[in-house]
């Protein structure tokens, strides 16, 4: 979706010929003629993705993986005419090294986490080393190890995300008790909410929305809604919510719904991750907490809707300054363009 939305706004400034799953695409942009490369693309997908067969399920990954690599090398031999070679997640940038063309890659998390294979920060950096490079993390805190690994022969250039402009106009209407949790029902994604929610008054709901991807029994007090689409969220839960949850284990970039979350100026609680602290200020639009009793005390005090609206006001504040909407995401990429040419 983020692609998908990048995509629309980039394609108001510039001509776009995409490698990516189809779907619908404004009429400038163009899919690349390799049809097997975006069958192969579309295989790996369904699988997960590259850095996740990779982490999990390498005899997977040394499948299915070569084919995709092959595809890449393709699609950029043959699309010589490209003015920037604009690469989602660092592993896409394999096979790309024939090329000259000015390059911006963006880390997103999971391609981030692959840093740590062997080998993969010495082949990404002969990807990028014959070219113009900017590196685009979605995300502040990554720009250390980036810069350390590829600061050489890349510029690194953050470069967060927006998100939808309607989302900032949603009129709040809390209720005291209603959370939401709202992200793809792994273990690391819930740490430990399934132990942590028995700490809840009973006044208290929690509504999980997401696909359940590893089959996890989801306890009887927490409502389980299944896969969810941003409308449905806006139409019918963003509004009334009293905040959003996130207890996440996982290593991420920077979750997009939490940015979605904050724009419609829901209040924020989430574990101490270093991705989550790039979007709750503690005190002041959420809580970072660290154990059953911080959980306990974040919830008492957003149930009270004096506070939370305070809080809400400056979830919002920060969204605007710090992401804004996805038209602004394109008007930052396009500077990037600018300065690579």
């Amino acid at each position: 979706m983020f692609i998908k939305n990048i995509v629309g706004e980039l394609s108001k400034l510039h001509d776009i010929s995409m490698l990516s799953p189809r779907g619908p695409a404004p009429n400038n942009v163009h899919w690349v003629s390799d049809e097997k490369a975006i069958i192969n693309l579309e295989k790996v997908a369904d699988l997960g993705g590259p850095a996740h067969l990779l982490r999990t399920a390498p005899l997977k990954a040394a499948r299915y993986i070569p084919g995709l690599v092959s595809s890449l090398i393709r699609v950029y031999r043959s699309n010589s005419d490209a003015e920037i070679l604009h690469i989602n997640w660092l592993q896409n940038s394999i096979g790309s090294k024939s090329r000259k063309t000015p390059k911006l890659l963006t880390v997103l998390g999971t391609d981030y986490k692959l840093l740590q294979l062997p080998l993969v920060k010495t082949l990404v950096r002969r990807q990028i080393s014959s070219s113009n490079c900017v590196i685009a993390p979605n995300a502040d805190w990554m720009c250390p190890l980036l810069k350390e690994s590829f600061g050489d022969i890349a510029d690194i250039h953050p470069v967060h995300f927006g998100c939808s402009e309607d989302l900032y106009d949603i009129t709040r209407a809390p209720k005291s008790g209603k959370w939401i949790v709202v992200q793809r029902v792994t273990k690391a994604k819930m740490g430990p909410l399934f132990l942590w929610y028995n700490e809840l008054p009973e006044n208290n709901s929690i509504h999980l929305f997401g696909p359940n991807q590893e089959g996890l029994k989801i306890p009887e007090g927490i409502s389980f809604h299944g896969s969810t689409t941003l409308e449905e969220l806006k139409n019918n839960w963003l509004s009334s919510a009293t905040g959003i949850i996130t207890l996440s284990t996982h290593d991420e970039g920077l979750p997009q719904i939490l940015i979605e979350a904050a724009a419609s100026g829901l209040p924020i609680i989430a574990s101490n991750q270093v991705a989550h602290k790039e979007i709750v200020q503690h005190g002041q639009n959420g809580y970072i907490v660290n154990s059953p009793k911080d959980f306990l005390n974040a919830v008492n005090k957003l149930n009270n809707l004096d506070h939370n609206i305070a809080f809400s006001k400056k979830s919002r504040e920060i969204a605007k300054q710090k992401f804004g909407t996805w038209r602004d995401c394109a008007q930052r990429y396009n500077e990037l363009y600018k300065r690579l040419l």
